[in-house]
């Protein structure tokens, strides 16, 4: 979970972000497919990260997303 931070950090103020979009992040650390899927059940699982739709997300927890 050392990229949490990371995830925080550019995408935290967006209103929405695709796993494609975390995906091509994570891809420019080296980082594998399997583990953004990881990474992004994990902060659901943490209630950090909402899920607005099939691969859409958002940290912010406002209804009208």
């Amino acid at each position: 979970m050392k990229y949490v931070e990371l995830v925080r950090k550019s995408f935290g103020q967006q209103s929405v972000f695709s796993i494609q979009s975390l995906r091509t992040l994570l891809a420019k650390k080296g980082i594998s497919k399997g583990y953004s899927n990881l990474l992004a059940h994990n902060l659901l699982k943490k209630g950090e990260l909402h899920k607005i739709a099939k691969g859409i997300y958002s940290f912010q927890s406002d209804p009208m997303v």
